[in-house]
């Protein structure tokens, strides 16, 4: 039997007013953990660990690991802490999966490409709770790739970890298997471990090659982004990935076909600077289509050819695709 899931979004003010009840799972993406922790206040932090405690699901990725942590302002849900001076630049990475990783995701055991983006580095630590167990599901087999080298060494240190907190499961990467196809069953393995459900992407892809679209966020913090994204995502004519300031150091522009601007607070110096000006403009000759939205359109260059919006609502598929 299949069955859509249903995933409402919510900011931190929602799960503060235990919003999470009658929630099977929360997923907390990537950004910046302090920023979350401010967000949600302890009300909300405790919130999230009751969640869990009392049989819910916990899904983190990146920041989403370091939340996880038994350190100062964090949910304190795994007995994990962070090993310090490591991570916080970006790069290709390689992780093993080991045997118990591969049996809790449903994925073969072994080693793969994943995309890092300065995500903490957990170690075993002391327990968050008497309930709390926690254990490693993969470890990174490097920590230089071609484009950056990370700070730290965390040679053969947690990739994945996984733990049980009270009567609920809790799960986190510090790499982002969301962004890559090659990464996706990782992704979908980890609402596997915690769940017991198979899943996969409601929106089969019609297209040999569809539209390749990347859409620029420099922070995940914003509703609006991440609803637009998911509406433009639900068309099949469009394949699209998040994209920060990282991916265009790593030329991530040159493997899409529209780069997708939404307003936010993205400053001339951005696109002023040599390597980002030298990608953006070389995607624009090559006939890349970009589109952008409110401030961004007016901070854009003039000098790039674009289709400027007023508004993110403007952002549709049809305007993309045309």
């Amino acid at each position: 039997l299949l069955q859509e899931v249903n995933c409402p979004l919510m900011n931190a003010a929602d799960i503060r007013a235990g919003k999470l009840q009658g929630m099977d799972m929360v997923l907390l993406p990537g950004g910046y953990a302090p920023s979350q922790y401010d967000a949600l206040q302890e009300e909300g932090a405790v919130e999230i660990r009751k969640f869990v405690a009392n049989g819910g699901a916990y899904v983190g990725t990146c920041a989403g690991l370091a939340s996880t942590l038994n350190d100062k302002n964090r949910l304190k849900l795994l007995p994990f802490h962070r090993l310090p001076n490591t991570g916080g630049k970006y790069g290709t990475l390689l992780v093993e999966i080991n045997k118990r990783g591969a049996e809790l995701l449903n994925v073969k055991p072994g080693k793969v490409q994943v995309r890092y983006a300065g995500g903490p580095i957990p170690t075993p630590g002391a327990k968050a709770h008497e309930v709390s167990t926690g254990e490693t599901l993969a470890i990174y087999k490097n920590t230089v790739s071609y484009f950056n080298k990370p700070q730290g060494n965390f040679f053969n240190e947690a990739a994945a970890i996984y733990g049980v907190h009270g009567k609920g499961k809790a799960i986190a990467t510090g790499f982002h298997p969301e962004s890559w196809n090659s990464t996706h069953h990782i992704a979908m393995g980890c609402i596997y471990a915690v769940t017991g459900l198979k899943t996969f992407p409601v929106m089969p892809r019609k297209e040999l090659r569809p539209l390749r679209v990347a859409f620029f966020a420099s922070w995940l913090d914003r509703i609006d982004h991440v609803e637009a994204m998911l509406r433009l995502d639900k068309d099949p004519r469009i394949d699209i990935k998040f994209v920060a300031g990282q991916e265009f150091n790593e030329g991530d522009l040159r493997h899409v076909d529209v780069l997708v601007i939404p307003d936010c607070k993205v400053s001339r110096k951005f696109f002023a600077e040599d390597y980002n000006a030298s990608e953006l403009a070389y995607f624009a000759e090559r006939g890349g289509k970009v589109i952008a939205a409110g401030r961004s359109a007016l901070t854009l260059p003039e000098n790039i050819k674009a289709v400027r919006v007023k508004n993110n609502q403007q952002l549709t598929a049809d305007l993309i695709c045309k």
